[in-house]
């Protein structure tokens, strides 16, 4: 289709500059990838985006030479020939190739307060987590009844919650591909899908952000975000229309090579059925936890984070055992009534001490900051609420406890690194903890202490790690 064509922008759909409009050739014959190859730039010269190839833009609006109006959603250069400029001197040919989304017949484009009726996001670690198996069926078949072969596949289904009137679901079902001959393959495939209105502008704070936070929790490790589709409510598609949605993540959680499997997680969702917890109350659960605790979260799923110092990622360690500890539990050594009283009774007596003014109001301020729990005590709380594993752990290391407050106390007053051995110290001490405060967000999540002795148990990461902790504290000592 040729045509002229344009970038969506504060302009207007009908009234951009007209040197801002590029000649093109729309193709919709791949309808896995539409392009569209335009002669010339779409940019501004002074747009900073201009020397970025694979730049993204909501929509670019075009009329056909047969005058049909058509929007090109959620666009991403893919390609640029850009040894042009604007000016008369022009310098050699100049090309941008775009993929994008089509919607005919009218003008659509998608901008961050546009509603979403429906979203469907999978990460890489979901199939394998809902225990959806890949690869699990296959065969041949032929258009000869006598020599055809059939493959009847489970049933699919869903597990469904409501989260503040939008519902949000895990959906395991099938997927075929054929070859071009006569054979068959299918794989389970699992993925979340939410339902309500939903702002393209908070999506991935309010929705994205939690569920990648969870299936990150359940692989420890940081989950890899997939494709993302958004359906917008259009007139005569009661199903709304498609819109391929693109969020940049960093570039380090893309750099895993493949996805995990269910070895790799902290447990599958068969085994926290198992435990007592079903995926829908899961789900609910961990957007309450998450948007109540969401620092502590943060500070324990940045330890996970590949590509950084092991010194680091300790320090995101400690902080996460903090935060927990100040997050839910009492941070007092005494109530605070009865602390006051005591310091009062205390001041009381120093009337008639021979003490400067100042001195006296050092004294009062140190009595009055004295209620506040030391390190050691919120670390052995923290140990003793996820007491199983905290046991294994001090069992294989000796003396856990005083390494994570003395990681602690090294990230507090940084000083030169400590070589090999400093190393070793944090990755203990991150490798240890990570697995502390996962059984205590276990707890949190509604799921028994001795249920979640038995999902350690079965964890086969957790396992490794405490052999290998087991290994280095022998070699190191302590």
């Amino acid at each position: 289709m040729l045509g002229t064509w344009w970038l969506s922008s504060e302009y207007g759909d009908d009234d951009g500059p007209a040197e801002l409009r590029m000649p093109g050739e729309f193709n919709p014959a791949n309808t896995d990838a539409f392009t569209l190859t335009v002669a010339g730039s779409l940019l501004n010269d002074d747009d900073s985006s201009l020397e970025e190839v694979h730049y993204s833009h909501p929509a670019i609006h075009g009329k056909t030479v047969d005058a049909k109006a058509i929007s090109l959603l959620n666009v991403r250069r893919v390609q640029s020939r850009t040894t042009f400029s604007r000016s008369d001197d022009l310098t050699g040919p100049a090309e941008e190739r775009w993929l994008c989304n089509l919607h005919s017949e009218g003008i659509l484009h998608i901008e961050p307060t546009s509603i979403l009726q429906k979203v469907a996001l999978d990460f890489d670690v979901t199939t394998a987590w809902a225990n959806a198996f890949r690869d699990n069926a296959h065969g041949d078949f032929s258009v000869v009844d006598s020599e055809s072969q059939t493959f009847r596949a489970p049933e699919p289904w869903q597990r469904s919650t409501s989260i503040d009137g939008v519902t949000v679901s895990l959906m395991r079902g099938w997927t075929w591909s054929y070859d071009f001959s006569t054979s068959f393959q299918a794989s389970q495939a699992a993925s979340f899908e939410l339902e309500g209105s939903i702002s393209v502008n908070e999506l991935r704070r309010r929705w994205i952000a939690p569920l990648q936070g969870l299936m990150s929790f359940i692989s420890v490790r940081p989950a890899r975000l997939g494709s993302i589709t958004g359906y917008v409510q259009v007139d005569g598609e009661p199903d709304g229309v498609g819109v391929d949605i693109h969020l940049s993540e960093p570039k380090f959680i893309t750099e895993y090579d493949e996805a995990p499997g269910p070895l790799d997680l902290l447990a599958t969702r068969q085994q926290l059925e198992k435990a007592g917890l079903s995926v829908d109350e899961l789900i609910k659960a961990w957007f309450d936890l998450y948007f109540s605790a969401r620092l502590p979260l943060v500070y324990l799923l940045s330890a996970d984070l590949p590509h950084i110092y092991s010194e680091t990622r300790a320090h995101f360690a400690c902080m996460a055992l903090e935060a927990f500890h100040n997050q839910f539990m009492d941070t007092k050594r005494w109530p605070p009534d009865f602390h006051a009283a005591l310091v009062d009774k205390i001041l009381n007596g120093l009337d008639g001490v021979d003490l400067a003014a100042e001195e006296i109001e050092w004294v009062k301020q140190r009595l009055r900051d004295g209620n506040n729990k030391g390190q050691i005590r919120k670390i052995r709380e923290v140990f003793e609420y996820a007491a199983s594993t905290s046991n294994a752990i001090q069992y294989v290391w000796p003396g856990f406890d005083q390494l994570v407050r003395s990681q602690r106390n090294k990230s507090a007053h940084p000083q030169e690194s400590s070589g090999n051995d400093g190393s070793v110290s944090a990755w203990a001490t991150k490798t240890g903890l990570q697995w502390i405060l996962r059984h205590a967000y276990l707890r949190q999540l509604g799921i028994e202490s001795e249920s979640i002795s038995t999902l350690m148990d079965k964890c086969y990461v957790y396992q490794r790690d405490l052999r290998h902790l087991q290994d280095v504290y022998l070699s190191h000592g302590s």
